[in-house]
């Protein structure tokens, strides 16, 4: 891989010898102002009282969960809360309290709807977030221990399907084998919704020689953190970072992410960081791959070669989640005519992260298409300039993985793959001679499991729409105003992103300003307008250099961002 690397660099430069465009860019999609950290270190204190003992746990939780009547009657007979103090004063008030947690994930499991139903009121109403993440990452702890390793055969017939959560409780109560990462996964977050919690994702993706799923919440009492179990491995994001970033020993190799609602119903599938910043580098409009998505703290300098339909990178990039990529793209363009547009790009490269104790280092190459089908252009009645277009966006990326840790070290090969489809309709209005409306509707679908479970239920999702009006003021001769204003509907979730510009009509200076903001309770983290942040920006373009800087300030929760950029043009 290393000396195809060299060989595609060196026939890049090559190609320098024609007529052409040289462009560097700097580009910071946001840097926060301010020092924000997050962790699991309170969740993990309950776990600690057990002085790492599972086993300690899993008596626990097997115990509550094969109760009855007969041998547990004070759980059916007295208040819960009785049961706490009891166990307080048998073991102290922390540790106590970390029995009573353990006991509500017994009866959770325990297949009866009276206990369960007692224990998820409970918690539901008095406990903290981080109480109920350690009940869900307690039982996904003991599901591991109970792992089915059948159903990672594709030939045995246990491999097909799902595996419930009902299925995954009895496999505790009977400590029988039951379930993989998505189907505990699935469990998991399940329970974490049955406990109160809104915002619970399942979460698949590429690691070592197969694909992983986690369970990725927000903390509704600090929506800047995001909390990922990897069954009993509780790990932290901060929201502004990459909030879908894996920091354990099965981190994320490829460049897709896979997001599923808590019933392991399928949502969408969005480049990753790395995904992103490859797919730059293969000379991509990254928007098309994942419309409404919000990137911040990624660092890019490039220098660029662009030659007739041709366009060369080499890119230099370091992430929010501390990978530092180094890629080299190329892009031609394939057709640029009325009805269709269409260009294919390649990148190779080199990634490291030395993030979160540990060494991972991928090689790869991804290769990725645009293509645009339009109708001609009609009117209708106050509608002009009327038509329908189809996009149609892929990748597939190729690559090595290499992971060290004090304890483990494993290599391997990696694949994965992403297909958009959106399908629009644009139109104009003429309101007056200096005023234009432009909108436009977009359809969005890709090719997913259905069910995060069941691996042969691949096949067509549809994923949401973007409603897209803007109005184009013509002030003066010099000058002219635009409102944009676009709705991004998914499934459970909406926000709007509204931006007015002004700007001088050659182009060269323009202002912003802007405000997002949800339309929806609880929407998904990582959408535009998932918080409510006001911006404003300016942009200064010459002959030979572009310049922009933008301002951010979350008003939820009370943070700022500076995003910026600089090109040169020789």
């Amino acid at each position: 891989m290393k000396n195809f690397m060299r060989i595609f660099v060196l026939g890049m430069l090559l190609n320098v010898s024609h007529a052409g465009d040289i462009v560097v860019s700097l580009e910071s999609s946001g840097e926060y102002l301010a020092d924000k950290t997050v962790s699991v270190d309170d969740i993990d204190s309950y776990t600690e009282l057990f002085n790492g003992s599972r086993w300690e746990r899993f008596e626990v939780i097997r115990h509550i969960s094969n109760c009855t009547v007969e041998n547990c009657d004070s759980l059916f007979m007295s208040p819960i809360f009785e049961t706490r103090d009891k166990l307080i004063e048998e073991f102290g008030e922390e540790k106590g309290h970390s029995h009573f947690l353990l006991t509500l994930a017994g009866m959770i499991a325990s297949g009866n709807n009276t206990l369960s139903n007692i224990a998820y009121d409970t918690a539901k109403f008095s406990l903290d977030f981080n109480e109920k993440v350690f009940i869900a990452q307690s039982l996904g702890d003991i599901m591991l221990s109970n792992y089915d390793d059948s159903r990672t055969d594709t030939e045995n017939a246990s491999s097909k399907g799902a595996v419930y959560k009902e299925q995954i409780f009895e496999g505790i109560r009977n400590d029988i084998d039951a379930g993989v990462c998505r189907d505990i996964s699935t469990a998991q977050a399940q329970v974490l919704q049955g406990l109160g919690l809104e915002n619970v994702y399942v979460i698949a993706f590429a690691t070592f020689d197969s694909g992983h799923a986690t369970v990725m919440a927000q903390d509704n009492e600090d929506p800047s953190r995001i909390v990922h179990l990897n069954y009993g491995k509780a790990t932290a994001q901060y929201l502004n970072a990459d909030l879908f970033n894996q920091n354990t020993t099965l981190p994320n190799n490829g460049t897709v992410v896979q997001i599923y609602n808590a019933d392991g119903e399928a949502l969408d599938v969005i480049p990753s960081e790395v995904g992103h910043v490859l797919l730059q580098a293969a000379g991509m409009d990254v928007k098309d791959f994942g419309a409404g998505i919000n990137r911040r703290g990624i660092r890019t300098i490039s220098v660029d070669y662009l030659t007739g339909g041709m366009s060369f990178s080499v890119t230099a990039s370091k992430t929010a989640a501390g990978n530092e990529i180094l890629s080299a793209g190329a892009n031609i363009v394939l057709a640029n005519s009325k009805y269709v547009e269409s260009n294919v790009g390649i990148a190779v490269s080199a990634s490291k992260n030395n993030e979160f104790e540990r060494s991972l280092n991928n090689m790869g190459v991804i290769l990725a298409t645009q293509t645009r089908l339009k109708s001609g252009k009609v009117d209708f009645g106050i509608l002009k300039r009327s038509y329908v277009s189809l996009d149609i966006t892929s990748n597939v990326y190729f690559g090595r993985s290499t992971l060290t840790t004090p304890d483990v070290e494993k290599e391997s090969n990696v694949f994965d793959s992403l297909v958009r489809v959106t399908s629009s309709m644009h139109t104009d209005v003429d309101i007056t001679k200096n005023i234009l409306l432009r909108s436009s509707v977009g359809l969005h679908g890709t090719i997913m499991d259905s069910d995060v479970r069941d691996e042969g239920s691949l096949g067509f999702v549809y994923t949401g729409a973007t409603i897209s009006n803007s109005v184009l003021v013509d002030i003066s001769e010099k000058y002219a105003a635009e409102f944009e204003n676009v709705i991004y509907l998914r499934k459970g979730s909406k926000t709007m992103s509204n931006t007015f510009y002004l700007k001088t009509k050659d182009g060269k200076r323009a202002v912003e300003v802007g405000l997002d903001s949800p339309l929806s309770e609880n929407p998904h983290p990582w959408m535009v307008g998932a918080t409510k942040e006001f911006r404003v920006g300016y942009e200064q373009n010459t002959e030979h250099i572009s310049f922009d800087i933008k301002y951010t300030r979350l008003l939820d929760l009370e943070e700022d961002f500076v995003n910026f950029g600089i090109k040169g043009i020789f």
